[in-house]
């Protein structure tokens, strides 16, 4: 019952000089599998959606901007897809919020 106590992890320091970040954490995977992760998100493969705030992998579109690729979330399909990512531009969130806040006030 108490075996998940001990479970043997790596905790693992990255650092990447060119964005100018650091990361600190702990895992009981691969290190290699998260300084992969690591890397998608600071070379922006990972972009986070806006409205629902998953992170995605995206697809290289060479230059043009990269959005976030359509996805569902519980069951539905989510309207921060096809759009700009959150690191990229907060219009789409902003949007989406002031209309939850109308639908808050009409209830």
């Amino acid at each position: 019952m108490t075996g998940f106590r001990y479970m043997r992890g790596v905790v693992y320091i990255l650092e990447n000089i060119a964005a100018q970040r650091v990361k600190v954490g702990m895992t009981i995977s691969d290190v290699a599998l998260r300084l992969r992760d690591a890397n998608d998100m600071w070379l922006e493969h990972k972009l986070t959606c806006q409205v629902c705030g998953t992170r995605r992998l995206a697809k290289l579109n060479g230059f043009a901007p990269r959005l976030v690729p359509i996805h569902v979330v519980s069951g539905n399909k989510c309207p921060g897809g096809n759009a700009l990512p959150l690191e990229g531009d907060t219009g789409l969130a902003e949007s989406h919020l002031q209309t939850l806040r109308l639908r808050v006030r009409e209830s």
